[in-house]
């Protein structure tokens, strides 16, 4: 994952999360694309996929807040998580 440029950082529950433009392999090939995740403090990717290329960013904003609260109900310290060293 090569990183080309943050489009949004947003601070939730105390931890600063940012939207960002990465550069991926597209099927273990040699071409690769660009697409938008959010990255976590330490460098993971929060699993927010549902959105297509014009999705806003605050709506991928929305949706990585609602992911959160999602795992959080599912009993994971998902602040923790996002913290911690890989």
């Amino acid at each position: 994952m090569k990183i080309l440029r943050v489009l949004k950082k947003f601070e939730y529950k105390g931890v600063e999360f940012r939207i960002a433009l990465v550069e991926r392999p597209y099927m273990n090939s040699n071409e690769s694309i660009q697409i938008r995740e959010v990255l976590a403090p330490n460098g993971g990717t929060l699993p927010v996929y549902n959105y297509n290329h014009r999705t806003t960013l605050n709506e991928i904003m929305r949706l990585a807040k609602e992911a959160i609260d999602d795992f959080e109900s599912l009993g994971a310290d998902i602040i923790d998580e996002c913290t911690k060293e890989l």
